[in-house]
């Protein structure tokens, strides 16, 4: 079966540095998968400026009306050449190679880690008269930022795409930067009746929400953070919300940069920064405490 990776950057160059480093991190650790990128035309322009190209086997240009917020990273995933696409967001890093990422692909057509649940609150919503009200009995939890898909997987995507421009019938959640694709794809999950896949491993982790600082070092394959009293070591990083302003002078995030750089160097490419704050950023940074020094 025809197999590759598959990630997205559009509207923000941050997000073009973003997928470059996403790839370094597979090639440092010897994966030669092949990787495509979807992109728009602005960013298009510059990965050939900077000679990023030559880091993807593909690249697809898909136009504004598609690429925005949250539902662009599903238009994407539609573009993938693969039977079998794994698809990474941009701000994720491999920190050591392990087969447990395809856990699951042999019996389900859509992939991802995570669990379902029956009531309580998600997403600011009582669940119990919310999946009454669309007609399914759970709702997958999970990080959409790694899922994989092959064959009639690639059906759960069309049908979170069809979820998400009906919003207001779903009664679909925003996000921060978007109507929540993670939720939309649950619900496609439920009505396909899949289950996501609940693993003892820790395949892939963000940040968001952690309660200490990180320890990363990509060359050992080292990442570990404690997020919710629980100590993670994830084979994936997905470093979300780091690369944001608010973060910049956060200590986890000086760790990243120092990480992400090292591996840029290692490959010829030089150094990146990542989202930087504004002044009216730094302002707000400077009501919380959080600006020159932040002890995240």
């Amino acid at each position: 079966m025809n197999k590759g990776y598959l990630t997205a950057a559009y509207t923000n160059p941050v997000y073009l540095e973003q997928v470059v480093t996403l790839v370094l991190s597979f090639r440092l650790k010897g994966d030669e998968t092949p990787f495509s990128l979807v992109t728009d035309e602005k960013l298009n322009k510059l990965l050939h400026v900077k000679g990023y190209e030559k880091w993807f086997d593909k690249v697809s240009i898909l136009g504004s009306d598609k690429l925005y917020q949250f539902i662009g990273k599903l238009h994407s995933a539609l573009q993938s050449p693969y039977e079998d696409t794994t698809y990474f967001d941009s701000d994720c890093l491999l920190v050591r190679r392990h087969n447990t990422i395809n856990l699951g692909l042999d019996t389900i057509p859509f992939c991802v880690a995570g669990e379902s649940v029956l009531e309580g609150m998600y997403a600011g919503f009582d669940l119990k008269p919310w999946l009454a009200h669309n007609h399914i009995d759970y709702i997958p939890i999970f990080n959409a930022g790694v899922f994989r898909f092959v064959g009639e997987g690639k059906k759960i995507v069309e049908q979170a795409l069809a979820i998400m421009h009906q919003a207001e019938k779903y009664k679909l959640p925003k996000a921060d930067g978007g109507l929540n694709e993670q939720v939309a794809l649950g619900i496609a999950m439920a009505q396909n009746g899949l289950q996501p896949q609940r693993t003892d491993k820790d395949i892939h982790y963000s940040f968001f929400n952690a309660n200490s600082q990180l320890s990363l070092d990509l060359f050992d394959g080292q990442c570990r953070f404690q997020k919710e009293g629980v100590w993670r070591e994830p084979l994936i990083f997905h470093y979300t919300p780091l690369f944001q302003a608010g973060y910049y002078y956060s200590q986890s995030r000086k760790v990243l940069m120092q990480e992400v750089n090292k591996l840029r160097q290692h490959f010829g490419l030089d150094g990146t920064e990542f989202l930087k704050p504004s002044l009216r950023d730094k302002l707000a940074l400077l009501r919380r405490g959080r600006y020159p020094f932040d002890s995240r």
